[in-house]
């Protein structure tokens, strides 16, 4: 389910940046100055619409992750804590030094 939703962002973003850029390019080429004032208003606040949707997507996207991200390092840490050892084994003493007395 989660990734369904990660490929939805990410192809709603790329769509939105490739009709951003559509539209600067055709906007700088084809229309430029054959636009009346009124359209060359809209047609640059529809530009400007969609390359602030694609930010916000972006940052959404960006949120999600590191949402996902810290999920997963959560459980990863549960998991880790969950499998240590309950007892753990005592450390050995470490050997006597020479010279030092030995209980025979």
């Amino acid at each position: 389910m989660a990734q369904r939703q990660w490929k939805k962002r990410r192809w709603l973003g790329i769509a939105l940046l490739l009709v951003a850029v559509l539209l600067l390019g055709l906007g700088e080429t084809a229309l430029k100055g054959r636009l009346a004032p009124g359209i060359y208003v809209l047609y640059w606040t529809a530009c400007l619409f969609a390359l602030g949707l694609a930010v916000l997507v972006a940052l959404f996207d960006i949120r999600a992750v590191a949402r996902d991200a810290r999920r997963e390092q959560r459980e990863l840490l549960k998991k880790i804590i969950e499998d240590l050892p309950l007892n753990p084994p005592l450390r050995k003493p470490p050997p006597p030094e020479p010279g030092e007395n030995q209980e025979e």
